[in-house]
């Protein structure tokens, strides 16, 4: 899995925060979703203060509802349902109306702003153009893999590597020249800021210039800004996720909603694995973590998984599925996750072994070996 992919399905992003001591427009989302569950379903305005909701409604049996709000400028929305679906789009104050089926609300219909169906193809052609192709590449590779095929493997790796590269060239062309700001930013934030440090370097040097007098672009430049300078006077040298140093706190909803802690496994070791649903490679891997769970979780030894799903009921089939019995925990934002940022994610599965003292003192360490580190280390 590449790290490209990683805010494809659906990505949460916010801007900046509506001044009220200036004008502003005012517009109506009108929405009808055929079938969709009796639920409260809300507005949020998505900046980079932070998501705020701006309205809420109840819609009626045949599910139709109208959420209203106002802004400043053009700003990136989502409309929230249960099960963590969502639908994405921007507006200045142009009125919306959305039609969909539950639950596949991701063949929505939008019209009504030039922006939103904008974003909306944008989204499309990722998803039609590149995660389809990735999907399948994926299949095929654990195939080849399957049956000791490094020939056909080494030829779909290459595959995948170009349709990656492929796929950032898209992204950051899009951002480079769609008209409308919001969108510029949904797309920048599909991409690898410390593998596209150039790329973001240009971007807040002409993004001023693209977007006069717009208080989200100065927003924008500024966090640009504040993550270069941040990243040049860390260093090299050390990682925050690097063995010997202490593991990132994790916070997330369990199964039940009920929050679970990576402190709360204090005094244990415990295998940290960062997978989803929806990737095969984890899939495949799971039955090792299912083996080292069974042998040593009698010997101060547990796992706590988190996953980057963003579909409930994926989730958790996948965890029955797979027979995973220990604690799992997610915060169904998918590479949105702050995990993704805390440990650094480019990829899935991924995993720290963790001592009693909070302290890491491995990475991914998959199979056989996995079963040799907990074999010198959990007594």
């Amino acid at each position: 899995m590449t790290t490209i992919l990683r805010f494809c399905t659906f990505l949460i992003i916010s801007l900046y925060l509506i001044s009220c001591g200036k004008s502003n427009s005012s517009f109506q989302v009108k929405g009808s979703i055929a079938n969709l569950p009796s639920q409260t379903i809300f507005l949020e305005e998505m900046g980079v203060a932070g998501d705020v909701i701006v309205d809420s409604t109840k819609p009626d049996k045949d599910g139709n509802f109208t959420l209203q709000a106002k802004n400043e400028e053009a700003t990136l929305y989502r409309i929230k349902f249960s099960d963590n679906a969502f639908i994405i789009f921007s507006t200045a104050k142009n009125d919306i109306t959305i039609k969909a089926e539950w639950p596949n609300i991701e063949n929505y219909t939008i019209t009504g702003a030039a922006e939103a169906l904008e974003l909306k193809h944008f989204i499309t052609s990722i998803r039609e153009d590149y995660i389809r192709n990735f999907n399948t590449l994926y299949l095929v590779l654990d195939t080849a893999k399957a049956r000791h095929d490094d020939t056909m493997s080494a030829k779909v790796t290459a595959e995948i590597n170009q349709l990656n590269a492929s796929l950032t060239n898209f992204v950051e062309s899009y951002t480079d020249s769609t008209h409308y700001l919001p969108n510029a930013y949904f797309a920048m934030n599909m991409l690898n800021f410390n593998a596209e440090k150039a790329f973001f370097t240009a971007l807040a040097s002409n993004m001023a210039g693209r977007f006069s007098d717009s208080k989200l672009a100065k927003a924008i430049v500024e966090k640009i800004n504040n993550s270069l300078d941040g990243s040049s006077t860390k260093g090299s040298s050390k990682s925050p996720i690097a063995v010997g140093l202490q593991a990132p706190p994790i916070e997330v909803f369990g199964i039940d909603g009920a929050t679970i802690r990576l402190s709360d496994f204090r005094g244990k070791y415990v295998l940290v694995d960062f997978w989803a649903s929806w990737c095969k490679p984890c899939r495949n891997e799971n039955p090792n973590v299912v083996k080292a769970f069974n042998a040593y979780q009698n010997k101060n030894f547990t796992v706590f998984s988190v996953s980057l799903d963003t579909e409930k009921d994926n989730w958790l089939a996948a965890i029955k599925s797979d027979g995973l019995t220990w604690k799992q925990g997610s915060e169904l934002k998918g590479w949105e996750s702050k995990v993704v940022r805390d440990y650094q994610l480019e990829a899935i599965p991924s995993n720290c072994l963790i001592d009693p003292n909070g302290k890491i003192v491995a990475i991914n360490i998959t199979g056989e070996d996995l079963q040799k580190a907990l074999q010198e280390l959990v007594k």
